[in-house]
């Protein structure tokens, strides 16, 4: 391999004892390029080039090829920008007809969120939600992403008011706003519920159950130490170089979180022993045997047990709020099903889990 790469070295810098040879033939690729070239100029591409170039001049077919060769047409049916000339066809399109089912059925509710993409610019997500009364039924689609610059209520709701404008929506006919609970969307002194409210009284704004659920989860969370201790990014600090965050709303990741240490809770053990007698780091030794002892304690296995059980209960609710077919009567079901376990879990839940 290494008399390969000096050959490659050589053959790059003269050096070799054929060097005069390879310039020779070096010159005679280049003129042998120059002439078969239809792209140069008529002293260096030879004499049959040009007499192509000047029988194209009055063949179309010809013309049509030459320049399909030097890729000087723009635009073609397989090209890129025709693509997207169609794709932009077909979404006005159905755009078109969305706006005109939203317009026959007069009364709809708005859906907002607001997102950053992978540029970091803030996208501002709109949803219409109407009934259809051809078919009875509810009807959810997404109209487009706008980027916005601010996100002020003013300037949220100035965005949406001119959108519905081009659209040729009324904001008049709205009947609904429903938002995540962040402040700029759902603060009912300066929110954009407040703003569009002032403009239409009737349109009576809808929380998100699912996010206002997670909200609650959350502060129950917060509010119990042990159970601080028991989300597990201290525990797999140790044995990954990185762990990302557990995000509040991410009650999937919980559950497996909590899942994975209850189950393996002995082999944690074993391994924060192993890295503890493996290593020198004298503060790593001391936060492995700290851990260690933290959930071997009663209290802790305790609480991982009884945090796991509603963790679990509470992912099937999650779970229902979020899908499309989800019915507000079922949903009301489910939470009071809830509310009767936790009653009956903290008066019997010790026994059941022993």
């Amino acid at each position: 391999m290494l008399k390969w790469i000096n050959l490659e070295n050589g053959l790059k810098n003269c050096s070799t004892i054929d060097s005069l040879a390879q310039s020779q033939i070096e010159q005679e690729r280049d003129h042998r390029e120059k002439l078969t070239s239809d792209s140069g100029s008529s002293e260096t591409s030879g004499n049959f080039i040009d007499l192509v170039k000047l029988i194209a001049r009055f063949d179309p077919v010809l013309r049509l090829h030459l320049q399909v060769k030097d890729k000087t047409i723009i635009d073609h049916y397989i090209g890129k920008n025709i693509q997207n000339e169609l794709i932009q066809e077909m979404a006005s399109h159905v755009k078109s007809e969305i706006v005109g089912k939203i317009i026959h059925n007069k009364y709809y509710c708005i859906i907002l969120d607001c997102t950053r993409d992978v540029s970091c610019v803030e996208q501002l997500s709109i949803i219409i939600r109407f009934f259809n009364t051809k078919t009875a039924e509810i009807e959810e689609h997404f109209i487009g992403f706008i980027a916005v610059e601010k996100t002020t209520a003013e300037s949220l709701t100035n965005y949406i008011i001119t959108e519905l404008e081009q659209l040729g929506i009324s904001l008049q006919n709205c009947r609904g706003q429903g938002y995540d609970n962040g402040v700029n969307m759902r603060g009912e002194i300066s929110g954009v519920q407040k703003c569009i409210i002032e403009i239409n009284p009737l349109a009576y704004v809808l929380p998100c159950g699912s996010h206002s659920w997670n909200l609650i989860l959350g502060d129950a969370d917060a509010a119990s130490s042990f159970v601080q201790f028991l989300c597990p990014n201290k525990i797999f600090f140790w044995f990954a170089t990185k762990v990302h965050s557990v995000r509040r709303l991410k009650w999937e990741c919980r559950v497996a979180s909590v899942k994975a240490v209850k189950y393996q809770l002995s082999d944690t053990c074993d391994a924060l022993k192993d890295l503890a007698e493996n290593t020198t780091d004298c503060q790593l030794v001391s936060e492995c045997h700290s851990i260690e002892n933290e959930i071997t304690t009663y209290e802790f296995v305790v609480s991982l047990v009884i945090w796991y059980d509603i963790l679990t209960k509470i992912k099937v609710i999650s779970n229902m709020w979020q899908r499309e077919s989800m019915h507000l009567d079922v949903a009301i079901q489910h939470l009071e099903a809830f509310t009767n376990w936790l009653d009956n879990y903290r008066e019997n839940g010790f026994q059941s889990s022993s």
